[in-house]
Order: C-alpha cells, then structure tokens, then sequence
C-alpha cells in the first residue's frame, strides 16, 4: 500500500520544518496531526518569537512550542486591561523554562498605531522583572517602547508556580518610585549578577535616578533614547550620572516624527555636556535642522554614527518640491554644507546616511 504524506516519520519531518519560517510551520501543524505531534514532540529551534498580547490562544500555543530555545522574545502590546492581565498571567511565565533568552523587548500601543497620544502600555512588574532576573546570567538586551512598569503588587507573585518560585528573591516597592522606572533599586544587588547590556526606553520614561540604580549592572555600557512628540523634555544630570558608570556610558539616540518646533527643545534638554553619544538617527521629521547639525559638534570625539532618514516627496511633477522657510538665521558667510563641516570636525564618525533629501 502506497505511504501518503501523513505517514511520513517524525524525526526527517521534524528536521525540515526547522528549515521553514515561523507562519510556515504554524501552517505545517495544520496539515495532520502525524505533522502537529512531529512539532511538538522535537521542541520548535525558534531564534525569534513575536507575540501579540490580545491573541491569547495563540500565544500560548507559540509559547508552548517554542519556550526553551527561544533567545529573542517580542511582545507586541495590542490590548490593554483584563485581556493584558491575562496574557501576564498565562502566556509570559511559559517563558520561564527558556534556556537562553537574551533579548526581550515590549513595543507599546502608541508605536503599533502611530499615534503618539495613546497611553503607555502598563507591564506587570513583579512578572517582568522575574523575567528579567530569571535569565541574568545570558540576557544582553531589554528594550520597553512606549511602556511603563505599574506599581507592585504582592499578590502577583502567586498567579503562577513559576512566577513564584523565580520572584522568591526579589523584593518590590509598592510606592512608586522614579528610582524604578526600569528596574527596581530594591533589587540593585541582585544587578552585579546580571549580562545584561543594552537598555531601549523613551526619553519620557527615563531620568536621573533611574539611570544611577542602572549602575549597578556591571555589564551595562549602552542606552537607546527614543525622541518623539510627547511631553517636554526633562535634562537628565550627566554629571551625576558619569561619576556612577566608571567605564562610561555610551548613548544612541533615536528622533522618530519630532515636529519642527521641538528640536530646540532637543538641543537645550537632550544634547547636554557629560553625554557620550555615540550614535543619532532621526526619522520621518521632514526637514534637516542645521542648528541640531551644529550642536552634535560638542561631541566630535564620541559620535561614529549619523543617519538623517525621511521619505522621499512624492509628486507627478519630478521637478515639484516643497521648500520650508526655516526660522532661525543664517549666520555661515560661506555657506558650507552643515554634513561636510560635520563629518570634518567628528574625528571618529564612521557612518553617514542621508535619504530622502537633496544635499
């Protein structure tokens, strides 16, 4: 009798689903159950894991399947409230029997729908910062968009068996804290333990003290800020902040739809003496700020990386364009192209890129 497809042994046809994209395999398991129980029996090899919080079954399932090799996980934070809740309560502590997790980033509401007046999304904190320190001896990367840790609730810590077995250490502050915007201060002994590396936050959800309890990560050597048109811009007190990062730390800063009244803003409140910034990226702005060009000259030994990225204009005449009249003066004589007197003057600038302009 001739063999069909759903006969095919597990072992071989669990070897080629690892060839297969992740929508691919998902698509596989629906084929038979031969196919489903190959999956499941051999656990998935999954680098990359994206969740979205409001689809639960499908979450649990992904979680399931791919929970102990995962190294990357990203949430996708696309409901709030109960449905929110629930997706800390079930989905998230299946993570806890991952191996090696290394990067964990939450993308909030605001970031999914482009709509920076959304609320940010509220993370669980005892949940995450279980997470977190579940996985200290491999995670190098932590990245919160658009979202805020909510204040501690003892009672979290018993929703799951893992979550209370991997919170036993930690302790938590149920008064709020701007010392705890990332991780909790009461937990910074726990930090000399940790790899990790790379915090992502936005610049409303950042400030002095918080960066000062960061310190007690001994690997931690980079922070991204991410700019857009939220609140104003508090100065954060680079020269409190030095003093507690002896090996320095360097800053990369993102400026995603920032209007055109703002960035002054940026170069009164942001761009500070004291900061190590060693990368500026700036995105859908629809104009080039030569002041902003000017200020980054104060950190001509530490910038290595300039990218200024917007879409092209798009008309049926090739040759219409729409021209600003910027409002600050012109003080260049000479008027020298505000690039060539930066990449002339940062030594150490190693990428430019520019698009979407004419220079």
């Amino acid at each position: 009798m001739a063999l069909g497809w759903e006969s095919l042994p597990l072992l071989p046809l669990r070897c080629v689903m690892d060839h297969l994209s992740l929508a691919d395999t998902l698509t596989a398991t629906a084929v038979c159950r031969n196919w489903r129980n190959a999956l499941i029996m051999f656990e998935g090899h999954r680098d990359l894991v994206r969740l979205q919080t409001k689809q639960t079954e499908k979450n649990l399932f992904l979680a399931r399947l791919f929970r102990r090799n995962v190294t990357k996980l990203h949430v996708h934070i696309d409901c709030e409230g109960e449905q929110l809740d629930k997706f800390f309560s079930i989905v998230l502590p299946e993570f806890f029997d991952s191996v090696k997790l290394e990067e964990i980033i939450f993308i909030g509401p605001s970031y999914l729908q482009h709509n920076y007046r959304l609320s940010p999304a509220k993370l669980n904190r005892v949940v995450t910062e279980s997470l977190v320190f579940k996985n200290s001896h491999c995670i190098s990367n932590l990245a919160l968009f658009w979202c805020e840790m909510d204040a501690a609730n003892d009672n979290d810590r018993y929703m799951h068996e893992q979550i209370e077995y991997y919170s036993r250490p930690l302790s938590f502050d149920e008064m709020p804290s701007i010392a705890d915007s990332v991780l909790s201060r009461s937990n910074s002994s726990l930090m000399v333990f940790s790899t990790l590396q790379h915090i992502a936050v936005d610049y409303d959800y950042i400030n002095t003290s918080a960066l000062e309890t960061l310190s007690h990560l001994p690997l931690f050597s980079h922070l991204s800020l991410v700019i857009s048109e939220r609140e104003a811009m508090q100065p954060l007190r680079w020269d409190h902040i030095a003093p507690c990062y002896p090996n320095g730390l360097d800053v990369l800063l993102h400026i995603v739809s920032l209007p055109f009244r703002k960035f002054s803003e940026v170069i009164d409140n942001v761009l500070l003496e004291g900061m190590c910034l060693i990368s500026i990226k700036v995105y859908f702005c629809k104009t080039l700020y030569a002041p902003l060009l000017t200020a980054l000259v104060r950190y001509k030994h530490s910038l290595r990386e300039l990218v200024w990225a917007d879409c092209p204009y798009n008309h049926m005449d090739s040759y219409h364009r729409v021209v600003k009249n910027l409002q600050y003066p012109q003080i260049d004589a000479c008027n020298i192209n505000p690039f060539i007197l930066l990449c002339w003057q940062c030594v150490n600038l190693r990428r430019l890129v520019i698009h979407g302009y004419w220079i």
